[in-house]
């Protein structure tokens, strides 16, 4: 005689739905001057909303040495977000991170939003480079929107899964 159970406490389909939720699509560590954070902090917080596990400067921080963090964040990233602008150009740790990453598998994109004349050391070091430019654009929410729909098709992520906070 079979026995009757009691329904399973825990709902495996939703507990395999938030499991999906949770693995990220892809990885990416965020290189740019600090002088141009904001721009950077908004791109970061749609690439999360994407499900991009991101690693930014201030947010891998902790104890130690910072090059030892960085250099450990961007031996275990998909692709390097370079965020061109001329403080990004002159900064010593910026092109650190990109010489680092350059003979690696880490896929570099580019995101030129100062004009690419201005960049003489990325443009020379980036040049072979797919890239995003953004600099013609005068409309900085019309540049964000630019650069996120550029970066989902790269990182071959569903743009439209994206629900702008409200």
């Amino acid at each position: 005689m079979p026995i009757d159970l009691p329904p399973p406490i825990v709902d495996i389909h939703a507990l395999v739905e938030q499991h999906e939720q949770l693995v990220f699509r892809t990885s990416a560590f965020l290189t740019y001057a600090h002088e141009d954070a904001r721009y950077v902090d908004e791109v970061n917080a749609i690439l999360k909303a994407l499900n991009v596990q991101t690693f930014i400067d201030k947010e891998i921080l902790t104890v130690g040495r910072i090059d030892d963090q960085i250099i450990a964040s961007l031996k275990q990233v998909e692709y390097q977000i370079i965020f061109c602008t001329e403080a990004s150009n002159n900064s010593e740790y910026c092109r650190k991170e990109v010489d680092f990453s350059a003979g690696r598998s880490v896929k570099q994109i580019p995101i030129f939003i100062d004009p690419i004349e201005k960049m003489d050391w990325f443009h020379f070091h980036l040049s072979k480079q797919y890239a995003i430019i953004v600099s013609g654009i005068e409309d900085r929410e019309a540049a964000k929107l630019a650069i996120t729909k550029q970066l989902a098709r790269l990182m071959q992520l569903d743009f439209g899964l994206y629900q702008p906070p409200k």
